[in-house]
């Protein structure tokens, strides 16, 4: 049996990442305002770690979400539902934005508390299915459903006694 050896893309391993990274910078310019005085009423006193710790955290996840979706985009071919897959995974991007404009900017927390309960469903859906099709492509994931697992604990825990 003959093994073959893909020739790593470059370029398709770059848009990966940078979709991934976009996704972030889309969600840091809609609360620019309104995180500098989150973290300075609330964040600094539940917990959350400072600001810029959380810029390194989520440039360290996207980067690693931007790898597993590489990794799935590889295998495109074999996967019967990819574009249904892509599309799965591209809604929690926009779920964690919308989660992210609700609870910083219009401090709903029991909306937000919603959206962060349908965002940890589909992250923890797109990383088994990731982990089915390429285990290391769902490792990757899972700091991601860490970090928003934690950052869900710290909101909820903001909605109830606020």
């Amino acid at each position: 049996m003959q093994e073959l050896r893909k020739k790593f893309q470059f370029l398709p391993f770059i848009i990966n990442i940078t979709i991934c990274l976009v996704f972030g910078a889309i969600g840091r310019y809609f609360t620019k305002k309104n995180v500098v005085k989150f973290y300075e009423v609330s964040g600094q006193h539940l917990g959350y770690p400072s600001l810029s710790i959380t810029i390194k955290i989520i440039i360290i996840i996207s980067i690693l979400l931007g790898i597993a979706a590489f990794l799935i985009w590889q295998r495109r071919k074999e996967i019967k539902h990819y574009y249904t897959l892509i599309a799965l995974y591209l809604s929690q991007f926009l779920i964690h934005l919308l989660w992210r404009i609700t609870f910083i900017n219009f401090t709903d927390y029991f909306i937000s508390s919603f959206l962060m309960i349908a965002l940890i469903i589909l992250i923890l859906t797109t990383s088994i299915t990731f982990f089915r099709i390429n285990k290391v492509a769902g490792l990757l994931t899972l700091p991601y459903l860490i970090w928003i697992s934690y950052i869900g604990y710290l909101s909820y825990y903001l909605y109830f006694f606020n």
